[in-house]
């Protein structure tokens, strides 16, 4: 390949090295050059070969094209939409952060362009909740509108059945659920875009499932109060003793959702416990696999109830707080991790687009991501049957 220079604008190239966190000198050790022939491409003092540009895009994530515009694209800038936590602002994400952001805005937007496509109108959360609200009711009415009981939820084998079956619930009101890969839990335990419609939620795949499952009702309540919001990895940020008034209410909400008050007032009477009692591990390890919660949002949850005594929730959460990141495993399912990551409401709005021939099928491998012979086995996982994929 040739190495003449190619006249691209630097100011594009600033613009787009900013949106992607990157530093100049990161982002020149990341394209094999120096820093300083990097700072000459930024100044205009020189330019590019048409090989290094093409790493560029690779690295900044961004078409060829958008390098030879007049001015940069007047898009939002996501990360700078959302409320942070104290020690977090905007302009100190990682690169890979970054990324992920706009790949979640992306596939929002693609989804909106689903459902026109498909001439329908995408659902819109009609839900809607304040400070003032009591977070038991606003639990109540988000277990009605999510469709979820007890007994289903009692039901439900392990921890990532329950992720599953609550993310599906959330897609079906109309809220787009990520699990994000590649971003440490210092940086990101969630985050939430509340857009109408389709809001987004984010939560780290690094996180154990049950830090997940809390994560993602917690993130919901920042919808339902119309915020968008960065929550990190900080260990104490899900207790509902920090002095935040609004993450103090999210988790609040968030455990009433996951543990319902009639429910543990009756698990605890069955357990014979009364106000202000003594728990021991078993009691509430059991309560756990119930709910599928981790046992630090149980005792909390007893503990706001009152039906666990100071000195023994005390004892307990010496135990029972300290993060647990999720176990490594050996790569599972690729068409598990693909809905893990995408959900599952995507995928169905395409599968749907295509059998409607709005999408060809090099279309929907590449909206998917996978080869055309792979789309099979993807549409057997999220829809439960396979029409136009036999061989898949």
């Amino acid at each position: 390949m040739s190495k003449t220079s190619v006249d691209i604008n630097p100011n594009i190239l600033k613009w787009a090295r900013i949106r992607a966190r990157y530093d100049e000198h990161s982002l020149a050790k990341k394209v094999g050059v120096g820093s300083d022939t990097y700072l000459k491409w930024e100044s205009g003092e020189s330019k590019p070969s048409l090989r290094q540009l093409f790493n560029i895009t690779r690295k900044l994530n961004q078409p060829l094209q958008i390098f030879f515009m007049s001015e940069p694209p007047d898009e939002p800038e996501a990360l700078a939409e959302m409320r942070r936590l104290p020690g977090s602002q905007v302009g100190s994400e990682t690169p890979e952060f970054a990324a992920q952001i706009h790949l979640v805005m992306e596939r929002r937007d693609i989804a909106l362009r689903l459902y026109t496509e498909l001439a329908k109108v995408p659902p819109k959360l009609e839900l809607t909740f304040d400070l003032h609200d009591n977070p038991e009711k606003v639990a109540a009415s988000v277990r009605d509108a999510i469709d979820v009981n007890i007994t289903k939820q009692a039901s439900w084998e392990n921890y990532y059945d329950a992720i599953r079956e609550w993310r599906s619930a959330l897609e079906a009101i109309g809220v787009l659920v990520f699990q994000i890969p590649d971003v440490g839990m210092d940086e990101m335990r969630g985050f939430s875009f509340a857009l109408q419609p389709l809001p987004i939620i984010g939560v780290n795949i690094q996180d154990a499932p049950p830090g997940r499952i809390f994560t993602l009702f917690h993130e919901f309540t920042h919808i339902l109060l119309k915020e968008s919001v960065l929550d990190s990895g900080g260990q104490d940020w899900y207790q509902t003793n920090n002095g935040f008034e609004v993450e103090r209410f999210c988790n609040e909400v968030a455990g009433a959702i996951l543990i319902p008050v009639e429910d543990i007032f009756a698990q605890a009477k069955k357990l014979v416990k009364s106000e202000r009692e003594t728990w021991n591990d078993p009691e509430v390890i059991s309560l756990s696999k119930r709910y599928r919660v981790s046992r630090a949002v149980i005792i909390r949850r007893l503990r706001s109830l009152q039906l666990i005594s100071r000195n023994s929730f005390n004892d307990l959460s010496e135990k029972y707080d300290v993060f647990e990141p999720r176990q490594p495993g050996g790569g599972g399912n690729p068409y598990a991790n693909k809905i893990a990551h995408l959900g599952t409401l995507i995928p169905n709005l395409a599968f749907q687009a295509y059998y409607g021939e709005r999408l060809t099928t090099s279309d929907l491998s590449l909206l998917l991501g996978l080869k055309a012979e792979h789309l099979g086995k993807l549409e057997q996982k999220v829809t439960g049957f396979t029409y136009g994929f036999l061989g898949g």
